[in-house]
């Protein structure tokens, strides 16, 4: 039988960098990963099939299938995504909480927050994610279970819990957490007041699928599409008067206040406290159809629709006004949220901001800069409560908005080369390099100030022991 003939295929990074390997029409698409992450000395996520004109397609290969069953011919270049790294952090809170590549785990930030996990820093071992509250953390072993550490009232129990075993995904408001188990119930701990406090539903929390939340309640779909409430009625907890229309629900959206509930056919269901998004005016509802996805400040929503155009609702004064720039909001393909602004990625690459400067909305030069962006577009945007960063396809950073809490990068730029991820606590931003490496920005005390754990954070991927 004649050798397989071996074939060239390159596979190229977002940022440009690329790796040129051979192999044969029988390797598999995860033997090629594999290879390329190697070469490239970094975890990849999967690998994508160019098309001729040099977009990459939507899905990844089948890691099963060989090269020559996913269509793999000789000369073709591949993009390759980057394995993310776990970050637990949140907007809400002043501390970080990293998932090194071994799985072990490295907190920073406000040491009331959660920054200091010293105390069950044993038990954060094979971690798979984290969770935070406004003051305390939850991780998630890859053994189901959970270790929690930082303010006790608001979820930090401290070490782990008998009650808290064969666990698969972790939600928290404000002040508590909800653990989803493998089984479709539901276990919470925490502030009472913010949904720790399930037992009124407890019984009709079965074969749940998903969980969200406001900052005092949580929501939970269950069992075809059906939603159960929980937690203060105030922010969302009570969803009596619109129980009737929560069927088929795929996806439930919170801000502080109020929650959104996308069906399977498109039309947004939104209840707790009316100014803030739980009640949109009849000529906003009428446009609230064919949502794909919703993002939430602190007191208002906006929703991408299938045509790419933009819904925003709730209160004026946190970016429920779009108007000024409702002509620029389309083929939108993501939004981030920042206290009390929006930023809305288009397919273009370029960014279109609204809401309060305060929180970061982008001031007319800046707006300008951003737009200018085309020529090295930018693909994910993340935002502290006052401030806005924004990773460009060439792996550099540009950001906006309270300099103090963000907005401000430019003594940093050097080092912000080769980023592959970006996450950001209340008022820091972390930018995870390729090499391994993490550049911290912002408020030194909400998360910006690393140099007691910096040698932690040199290389976050652990390569050589998660490359596969």
């Amino acid at each position: 039988m004649a050798a397989p003939v071996p074939i060239s295929v390159t596979v190229s990074l977002m940022s440009g960098r690329s790796a040129k390997l051979q192999a044969t029409p029988e390797t598999s698409v995860q033997d090629l990963r594999t290879k390329a992450a190697k070469e490239l000395k970094i975890p990849l996520g999967g690998l994508v099939l160019q098309n001729p004109q040099g977009a990459p397609n939507a899905t990844p290969l089948d890691e099963e299938a060989t090269l020559s069953e996913a269509g793999v011919r000789d000369g073709v270049t591949l993009s390759a995504t980057v394995r993310q790294v776990p970050v637990g952090c949140s907007r809400r809170n002043a501390a970080f909480a990293l998932v090194r590549g071994d799985g072990t785990v490295v907190t920073w930030g406000d040491a009331q927050s959660g920054g200091d996990s010293s105390s069950v820093y044993q038990n954060l071992t094979k971690v798979q994610t984290v969770k935070a509250t406004s003051r305390a953390f939850a991780a998630l072993r890859k053994d189901g279970q959970v270790v929690t550490w930082g303010d006790p009232l608001r979820g930090g129990r401290g070490g782990m819990s008998s009650h808290l075993q064969d666990v698969v995904s972790l939600q928290a408001s404000q002040s508590a957490f909800a653990a989803l188990r493998h089984d479709g119930r539901v276990v919470t701990w925490g502030d009472s007041g913010a949904g720790a406090d399930s037992n009124a539903v407890s019984q009709r929390l079965l074969n749940v699928s998903s969980i969200s939340a406001t900052a005092f309640a949580l929501a939970a779909i269950c069992q075809d599409g059906f939603v159960e409430t929980w937690g203060d009625r105030r922010y969302g907890g009570d969803c009596q008067e619109v129980r009737k229309e929560l069927q088929d629900v795929r996806v439930i959206t919170g801000n502080d206040f109020a929650f959104a509930a996308i069906r399977g056919d498109g039309i947004v269901v939104t209840w707790g406290k009316e100014d803030c998004g739980g009640k949109p005016g009849t000529d906003i509802q009428a446009q609230l159809t064919d949502v794909v996805s919703i993002e939430a400040s602190s007191a208002a929503f906006a929703a991408i629709r299938s045509d790419g155009r933009v819904v925003a609702w709730g209160d004026k004064d946190f970016g429920a006004d779009c108007s000024k720039v409702k002509d620029q909001l389309v083929r939108v393909h993501s939004i981030t949220a920042s206290r009390g602004a929006f930023a809305a990625l288009r397919a273009d690459g370029t960014v279109v901001t609204w809401g309060s400067e305060s929180y970061g909305s982008a001031n007319q030069q800046m707006a300008t800069v951003l737009q200018q962006q085309s020529q090295q577009q930018i693909n994910l945007v993340k935002a502290t409560e006052f401030a806005f960063a924004g990773l460009r396809t060439d792996g550099r950073v540009v950001t906006w908005g309270n300099g103090v809490e963000g907005g401000d990068s430019t003594a940093l730029q050097d080092k912000l080369r080769d980023v592959q991820q970006i996450e950001a606590s209340s008022g820091a931003f972390l930018a995870i390099r390729a090499d391994g490496s993490v550049v911290t920005w912002g408020n030194s005390d909400k998360g910006a100030y690393v140099k007691p754990i910096e040698m932690y954070l040199k290389d976050v991927h652990c390569i050589g022991t998660s490359l596969n």
